[in-house]
């Protein structure tokens, strides 16, 4: 019996380690030093930051809209340009994009945005906090969710369905899932 609980105990640990081993992420700036302009205008700016593994992130700020690109270095694309396209609050990007990683390379981003919406009760526009979860592959991203920013767990349900839920999501294919306002309680970290 105590060889039996003390091999459970040694398959509990051993799953335990592979699914820790399993969440690989690194974080990158969304502006700043290590970002490079690639095109300036008057009332249109675009920025490439380097990400993981030869990807990175390419952002844009067309005046009263914002959007972001992800891929391999200089072939960054939106496949599905609406859900990675939106009207930017005042500040539009979080300082960091976290790199959802599976075996070193990227398959998935998690974005910090805030976006307008017109709020029909007071009939004005307000701003938005959302966590934007983005599939990422060789052939560009797009836009699988988004997880309310005021929510407690907002990190962990952004994390859970970039891990989740990104492998099997098809780009122009299926449909972004929303994570709304939740009652439980978790650290935010981004």
């Amino acid at each position: 019996m105590m060889t039996r609980i003390i091999a459970g105990a040694v398959l509990f640990a051993s799953i335990a380690v592979g699914e820790a081993r399993a969440a690989e992420f690194a974080y990158s700036a969304t502006g700043g030093p290590t970002c490079m302009s690639i095109q300036s205008k008057r009332e249109f700016h675009s920025w490439r930051c380097p990400g993981p593994a030869g990807y990175s992130a390419v952002f844009h700020d067309l005046g009263n809209m914002v959007a972001i690109e992800l891929g391999p270095t200089k072939k960054e694309k939106a496949i599905n340009e609406d859900g990675l396209m939106w009207q930017g609050a005042e500040k539009s990007f979080g300082e960091r994009v976290e790199w959802r990683l599976a075996n070193g390379k990227p398959h998935a981003a998690i974005l910090r945005i805030w976006r307008q919406d017109f709020d029909e009760k007071v009939d004005m526009p307000r701003a938005v906090e959302e966590l934007l979860v983005i599939k990422v592959s060789s052939q560009g991203a797009c836009r699988v969710g988004a997880v309310d920013g005021k929510r407690p767990d907002a990190n962990t349900v952004a994390r859970s369905m970039a891990d989740t839920q990104t492998a099997t999501f098809r780009c122009g294919v299926d449909q972004p899932r929303a994570a709304m306002m939740s009652t439980s309680r978790s650290h935010q970290s981004q």
